[in-house]
This record gives C-alpha cells, sequence and structure tokens, in this order.
C-alpha cells in the first residue's frame, strides 16, 4: 500500500468508522467526504466547474488545465462503487493529475445510486464521452 492510501486508511480508523459495508449510504458519503476531500489542493492554471448535455438533463462536470500548450485530454470518473464520489472529494486527486500528466482533466460527476439505479451512473459517463 503505497503512503498515501495507508494515510486514508489511518484517517478511517482513527475516526472509528464501522466496516464500509455496515454503513448506510449517507453514512458512507459523509466518511468519504471526510477523508478523502483535500485539505491543501495544488494549484492548477485553470479550473472551472461546467455541466454537459446527459440522458436525463445536465451533468456537471469540472474542468481542470495546465499551464501547458496543446495539453492531451484525460476524462475522469471517480471511483465509488457508482454510490460515492464527487466532484469536491475527487478535487485533489484531479489537481495533481493534471499538473503532474501535464494534460487537461474533465471530471465527470455522474448520477450516483441506489437515488439513480443502474445504468443511469453508467449513462451519465458514456454521454461524457
Amino acid at each position: 500500500m503505497d503512503d498515501e492510501m495507508a494515510d486514508a486508511v489511518a484517517r478511517i480508523e482513527a475516526m472509528g468508522v464501522p466496516p464500509w459495508h455496515a454503513l448506510s449510504v449517507e453514512s458512507a458519503r459523509r466518511v468519504e467526504d471526510d477523508v478523502f476531500t483535500a485539505d491543501n489542493r495544488a494549484q492548477v492554471a485553470f479550473v472551472r466547474n461546467l455541466s454537459i448535455p446527459g440522458p436525463r438533463g445536465e451533468i456537471p462536470i469540472r474542468v481542470y488545465r495546465p499551464d501547458v500548450q496543446d495539453a492531451p485530454v484525460v476524462v475522469f470518473y471517480h471511483g465509488g462503487g457508482w454510490t460515492l464520489g464527487t466532484l469536491d472529494s475527487i478535487d485533489g486527486v484531479c489537481r495533481e493529475l493534471a499538473n503532474r500528466a501535464e494534460c487537461v482533466v474533465v471530471s465527470v460527476d455522474y448520477r450516483l445510486a441506489p437515488e439513480h439505479p443502474f445504468p443511469a451512473g453508467v449513462d451519465d459517463a458514456v454521454a461524457a464521452l
């Protein structure tokens, strides 16, 4: 396990959080936000919240552009089993990816289950391409 993941696991353990499978969706989302939302985010030349058309309305996205000309684009889908994750919780990762890989990152805030049952999140992910 790398140092960053070990740090995240240690923060979860220090919080006294029960195993993920024992948490309600709402509780798991709060823990995920508390643990993974970065406090010290890297600076990126350009960050903007936008939306794109989706199968059931607008899909929120966040675009990160480093100070690089002709940068390739990465469409980024956060983890979370189609149930957890937000643009804010993965913001630090996307900033680091944009800077280190010198690429434009488009982070997609697809619809989450159980509020939006399968295949809603997948449909949003495909539409974002």
